[in-house]
């Protein structure tokens, strides 16, 4: 009789064994399958980040040249016009 329910007990025991075991392999299953696309979500975002960089870039780079430029010569023309102006002689 006591040994019945130790039967019981561990029949009872190896379905929740089992049952455990089926559910991490699930789990792993999930995990791996977030991962790929955890993994394929960031290529893209790297690529499309990179592929914008590439574009905007040289742009920018050569809008930032001109505002230099242009700064510089409005600055040179500033100077030009603080300076006293000689009085012609006559």
């Amino acid at each position: 009789m006591a040994n019945d329910a130790k039967i019981r007990v561990q029949k009872i025991q190896a379905k929740i064994d089992a049952l455990k075991k089926r559910r991490e392999t699930k789990l792993a299953k999930a995990d791996e399958a977030f991962d790929k696309t955890r993994r394929d979500a960031v290529n893209r975002h790297n690529r499309s980040y990179k592929q914008v960089m590439q574009e905007y870039e040289p742009k920018i780079a050569r809008l930032e040249e001109k505002r230099k430029t242009a700064d510089r010569d409005a600055r040179q023309v500033w100077e030009e016009l603080q300076k006293p102006k000689k009085a012609a002689k006559g």
